[in-house]
C-alpha cells in the first residue's frame, strides 16, 4: 500500500556549517527539465547528500530519487521540495527550514545516515501521514534518534482552532474544508516541530559555546 508524507524539516547549528549543508542539499537540474519543470534546481535533494558524502544507499528501498533524465525521457517521482530563508538569528545559531513533500519514504530515516555527515548540526523532521494524518516529530544528531507523537488533545485543539478562525463551525464540515485542514495541519506540524526546540539548543550550546 502506497502513502504520503509531507515534512517540515528543520537543520540548526553553526552558520557555516549550515550554510554547508544548504549547499550539499541543493541539486542544479539540466535546462531541459527546468524548461519542462518550471523548476530550476531541487532545494532537498537525499540523492546529493548521499551521493556528495559517499553515503551508502538503505536497503531495500534505497532513497528517493527527485528526478532525472535519461536520453529524451524524463523520470521522476513524487518528490517535491522547497525552502525557507536562512534564519540568521535562532537563538544565536543559524537555521533552515526545508519543506519535502515524498511518496511511500519515511524521511527521518534517511536523516539518520545524513546527520554523521554534519555532526555539529541538529535536525529536526515534523511528519504528516497525508493518509492517515499522523503527527509526529523526530530530533535526529550524529546517527541517533528520538520520536515524539503529538497527542490527540493536541490535534482536535488545532482543528478547532483552524475552523473557528475559517468560520467553519461545525466540526464534522471542517475536515472536509481545504482552508481548515490546510491551517490545522501547519499548525500542528509547528507544535511538533517546537517540542524539541530546548534539547536542539542544549546540543548545540554543548558543542558551539558562544
Amino acid at each position: 500500500m502506497s502513502y504520503v508524507c509531507f515534512n517540515r524539516i528543520a537543520i540548526a547549528g553553526p552558520r557555516s556549517k549550515v550554510l554547508g549543508f544548504r549547499n550539499d542539499a541543493h541539486r542544479r537540474i539540466s535546462p531541459s527539465l527546468k524548461e519542462l519543470l518550471g523548476e530550476p534546481y531541487v532545494a532537498f535533494s537525499l540523492e546529493s547528500l548521499f551521493r556528495k558524502n559517499r553515503l551508502p544507499e538503505p536497503s531495500p528501498d534505497g532513497i528517493p530519487f527527485d528526478w532525472f533524465q535519461v536520453g529524451n525521457d524524463i523520470l521522476a517521482g513524487h518528490y517535491f521540495t522547497s525552502r525557507l530563508p536562512l534564519a540568521e538569528g535562532w537563538h544565536g545559531h543559524a537555521r533552515i527550514e526545508y519543506r519535502v513533500e515524498v511518496k511511500n519514504y519515511e524521511i527521518y530515516n534517511l536523516l539518520i545516515p545524513v546527520s554523521r555527515a554534519y555532526a555539529e548540526l541538529c535536525f529536526v523532521d515534523s511528519q504528516i501521514s497525508l493518509d492517515s494524518g499522523e503527527i509526529n516529530a523526530m530530533y535526529i544528531t550524529r546517527g541517533r534518534c528520538s520520536r515524539w507523537d503529538l497527542p490527540e488533545d493536541c490535534c482536535n485543539a488545532h482543528w478547532q482552532r483552524a475552523a473557528k478562525e475559517n468560520g467553519v463551525a461545525k466540526l464534522d464540515d471542517a475536515y472536509e474544508d481545504d482552508s481548515v485542514r490546510s491551517d490545522a495541519e501547519e499548525g500542528m506540524l509547528a507544535e511538533a516541530m517546537a517540542h524539541w526546540d530546548k534539547r536542539v539548543l542544549r546540543a548545540l550550546r554543548r558543542r558551539n559555546p558562544l
